[in-house]
């Protein structure tokens, strides 16, 4: 076993990598903070004009951080996308989607007042 002041001087000489410099988290609860970084992917990503990023340029770009916020803390990205008056490209199927919530809903409000009707509970 080495002596206490030979560790010492051997871990100070080792050739280990420098630690990697750690970037403080960003207060994404602040509207401010989040709209300048949303606004900032939006412009180096347009083609054309300015649209609201999406999930999956979001992802692409490992921002995990911003989807979270975007969702928990700021109702969404429809209503980021508002706030910020930036078009929002929304998926064309999103009225099939309702069209079958509504049959479904539909099918089960029948299936309840069928079962009041024979009150088999």
């Amino acid at each position: 076993m080495l002596p206490l002041c030979r560790r010492v001087l051997v871990r100070a000489c080792s050739t280990l990598p420098p630690a990697p410099e750690v970037i403080a988290p960003k207060n994404y609860g602040d509207f401010n903070t989040l709209a300048a970084e949303v606004r900032a992917i939006a412009k180096a990503q347009a083609k054309k004009r300015l649209e609201m990023p999406d999930t999956q340029l979001l992802k692409s770009l490992e921002r995990n951080d911003l989807i979270h916020a975007i969702r928990k803390k700021h109702g969404g990205f429809v209503a980021v996308a508002q706030k910020l008056s930036l078009p929002i490209v929304t998926n064309t199927t999103s009225t099939e989607v309702h069209k079958k919530l509504a049959v479904r809903q539909k099918r089960r409000r029948a299936r309840l007042v069928d079962l009041k009707k024979h009150n088999v509970f």
